[in-house]
């Protein structure tokens, strides 16, 4: 069994419609992976919250929404 934390993703986009994405070194599959912006709740925090925390943390941006 594998018991994960509760996450979240981010559908950034840009002002043109045009979407931001992660590619990141999947070791388990000695692969690329490119993806949405994601990561795991913090203890009490809010999807919301945490999604922003992401965004800022993974590519540097800071959501308007």
């Amino acid at each position: 069994m594998i018991e994960m934390k509760m996450g979240s993703s981010v559908l950034a986009l840009t002002d043109d419609n045009q979407v931001y994405l992660v590619k990141e070194y999947m070791y388990y599959i000695q692969k690329y992976s490119t993806e949405l912006v994601s990561g795991a709740l913090d203890d009490k925090e809010s999807p919301l919250i945490a999604a922003k925390r992401e965004l800022e943390e993974e590519l540097g941006l800071k959501a308007n929404k």
